[in-house]
């Protein structure tokens, strides 16, 4: 099934006199259970890409397509479903509530949205070693505790799509391989897809289809 469609989607922002097109006739789509990499060099357009999956920015023309919904923005109601419901987010940084446990974290999206079908946090956290985390404030994790708990946090309300900003950014060796596994084990427990933004030539392996985006175009690129 086809889970997210991107048709001929333009970007430009005003600066001054001067327009600049950061996407420019951008297309692609990805299905169920998939994981897609978006590679680039920085200041390419990937953050801008995922913000416009995420609805965070609109398009300057083109068409997103989410889960079979042409996305309008002028339809509130319509994008607060599909955010609570279809889509998760990582961001770089700032992912976690620093004046809230982890457990609460981990609860406080489907309690906002009123969400009934969601995982249940602990079981998630215990399925992911990280039990004993539950009551600690995120001051208190490691960077990888924090960016796989951010990642248990993204699918707390059983997303069919994840979009993360550059998932590995400022992680060591080990920590960057606990999140390819974590990664993996979500796609193949839970169903879910991802569409990752990253430099990081290591995340690879765990790709289906990687995409390079350079010059506001977008191709594929052959795993490797």
């Amino acid at each position: 099934m086809t889970l997210l469609k991107i048709n001929n989607i333009h970007k430009t922002y005003i600066d001054g006199t001067n327009t600049l097109e950061v996407l420019d006739d951008v297309s692609m789509s990805m299905n169920s259970k998939e994981i897609v990499l978006i590679m680039g060099p920085s200041g390419s357009g990937k953050t801008t890409l995922l913000n416009i999956i995420s609805m965070i920015e609109k398009v300057t023309n083109g068409n997103l397509e989410i889960d079979g919904e042409i996305i309008n923005h002028k339809k509130i109601a319509i994008i607060d479903k599909i955010r609570s419901e279809i889509l998760g987010v990582l961001f770089e940084s700032k992912n976690l509530l620093t004046e809230f446990t982890v457990l609460e974290n981990l609860i406080i999206p489907y309690k906002l949205n009123n969400i009934i079908d969601h995982h249940d946090p602990m079981k998630l956290l215990d399925d992911f070693e990280l039990l004993d985390k539950a009551s600690y404030y995120p001051h208190q994790l490691s960077a990888g505790e924090s960016q796989r708990i951010s990642l248990l946090r993204a699918i707390i309300n059983k997303p069919k799509l994840i979009v993360a900003d550059e998932p590995t950014a400022n992680l060591d060796e080990k920590n960057l391989y606990r999140i390819i596994d974590f990664i993996k084990k979500i796609k193949v427990n839970y169903g879910s897809s991802f569409i990752l933004a990253t430099h990081d030539e290591r995340l690879c392996d765990v790709a289906d289809r990687i995409l390079y985006l350079d010059n506001g175009k977008l191709l594929e690129r052959k795993n490797k």
